[in-house]
C-alpha cells in the first residue's frame, strides 16, 4: 500500500478540501450548487483546481457546508485509505460511498486533533512502540504478551482498555459516524500519537475487541502483511484473554458459562466461543453448535449481559488545558480548529462537565 499525502497551501485551489467536505457532509456537487446558487460546472472546476474560488463564492460554500472559510486555507496534510499507517475496521457490506464519507470525517477530525495537540505537552505513563511481526516469526500472540508486559498490565482481564490506551498516549475519539456497519479506524501518522476513531453505536464488548484489534495493527503493521487481519485478531484475543489466565475459566464450556464469564473478561460471548475453540477447549462441531444456538436466540447482533461503559477522557483534558491554562474562549477554540461554534458544541462539548467560556 502506498502513502497518500497532500499538503494544502490554498485549499480548493487544488480542490481537495471541497471534495472531502462534500463527502463528509454526504452532499453532492448538485446539492451544493442548489444551496449556493453557484453552477455545478463552476463547482466541478473549483474541485478539480481548474478555477480559483472567488471570495464571495467561497463564503457561500462555507455557509452551505457549515465551515468557516478559514477551514479551506489550512496548510495541513490529509491522509486517506491505502496508507500503511491507516486501518479501517468495518462490516463487509459497508457501501463505498459511506466509506468515503466516514474517511472524510476522520480526516477532518485528524486535522482538529493535530491543532489541539500542538499547544499541549502530553505526558503518558507508557508509550506505543512499533514491532515488526516478521522479527517474531509472525507470532502475534508473543507480541501481545510483550505489549502487556511493557505496559505493566496485571494478570487477567483488562478492566479499562480505553484507559490503557490513553495511558500509553493514544487518542480515542468516539463519534456518531451515522452507520452501524462501521466500527473503528486507527492511524499513526508522523508527528502525531496513535489515534483511534470509534463509532459510538458499537456495543462495549465489541468495541473493546475492536480497539485491541486496532492496537495490534498500530504496533505490528507499520509494514502491511498478507495476513494482517487474522494477526490483529490473534493479538486482540491474547491481549484481552491471555491464554494461561483464561484457560481455567473456559472449561467445561457452554453458552451459559460464557454468559457468566462475559462481565469478568469484558468481551462478547462470541469472542469467548472463538477463544475456547482456538485454545482447543471445544471442537469445531461444538464451536458451530454454539454459534447456531446464539443465532437461534437472536443474540448474534444483541447479546445478553451488558458490560459497563468505558469513556475516553484525554480530549476533555486537552480542552481543559486550553480553557484554564491558555485562557481560550469558545470563539478562539473554534478559530483554532476552523470549526463553527455549533459544530464545536456538538462534537466536543456534548459530554458534561466541561464547558468553555463564551
Amino acid at each position: 500500500m502506498g502513502e497518500v499525502e497532500i499538503t494544502v497551501e490554498r485549499a480548493i485551489a487544488p480542490g481537495y478540501y471541497l471534495e472531502r467536505e462534500l463527502e463528509a457532509r454526504a452532499m453532492t456537487q448538485k446539492e451544493l450548487a442548489l444551496r449556493t446558487s453557484i453552477s455545478q460546472g463552476h463547482i466541478s472546476k473549483f474541485e478539480s483546481g481548474q478555477l480559483q474560488v472567488p471570495d464571495e463564492q467561497l463564503e457561500k460554500i462555507g455557509l452551505a457546508l457549515d465551515y468557516p472559510t478559514q477551514f479551506f486555507f489550512q496548510p495541513d496534510r490529509l491522509y486517506g485509505l491505502g496508507i500503511s499507517s491507516v486501518y479501517f475496521r468495518k462490516r463487509k457490506t459497508l457501501p463505498v460511498f459511506e466509506q468515503k464519507r466516514i474517511q472524510a470525517q476522520i480526516n477532518i477530525l485528524t486535522l482538529q486533533l493535530a491543532h489541539l495537540l500542538r499547544g499541549v505537552d502530553v505526558k503518558s505513563d507508557n508509550e506505543f512502540f512499533p514491532l515488526d511481526i516478521a522479527d517474531f516469526n509472525d507470532d502475534a500472540v508473543a507480541i501481545a504478551q510483550l505489549v502487556r508486559a511493557k505496559w505493566n498490565l496485571p494478570l487477567g482481564p483488562v478492566k479499562d482498555l480505553i484507559g490503557v490506551i490513553e495511558s500509553a498516549g493514544g487518542v480515542i475519539v468516539r463519534r456518531d459516524f451515522l452507520s452501524r456497519k462501521f466500527d473503528a479506524q486507527s492511524r499513526w501518522l508522523n508527528g502525531l500519537p496513535p489515534m483511534f476513531f470509534v463509532n459510538h453505536d458499537v456495543p462495549m464488548d465489541r468495541l473493546r475487541f475492536t480497539l485491541a484489534h486496532e492496537i495490534g495493527h498500530i504496533v505490528m503493521h507499520r509494514v502491511p502483511t498478507e495476513n494482517l487481519e487474522s494477526e490483529a485478531d490473534s493479538f486482540a484475543s491474547e491481549f484481552l484473554m491471555p491464554r494461561d489466565e483464561i484457560l481455567p475459566d473456559l472449561s467445561p464450556f457452554s453458552l451459559q458459562r460464557a454468559a457468566m464469564l462475559k462481565p469478568k473478561w469484558r468481551v462478547s460471548i462470541a469472542a469467548l466461543i472463538v477463544r475456547a475453540h482456538d485454545l482447543g477447549v471445544i471442537t469445531h462441531s461444538q464451536y458451530r453448535r454454539c454459534f447456531t444456538q446464539l443465532s437461534a436466540a437472536g443474540h448474534r447482533t444483541c447479546e445478553p449481559v451488558t458490560i459497563s461503559d468505558e469513556r475516553p477522557s484525554l480530549i476533555d483534558q486537552l480542552l481543559g488545558v486550553y480553557q484554564r491554562d491558555h485562557g481560550y474562549s469558545l470563539a478562539e477554540m473554534c478559530q483554532m480548529l476552523s470549526i463553527s461554534e455549533q459544530e464545536f458544541q456538538t462534537q466536543y462539548l456534548s459530554m458534561p462537565p466541561l464547558r468553555l467560556r463564551s
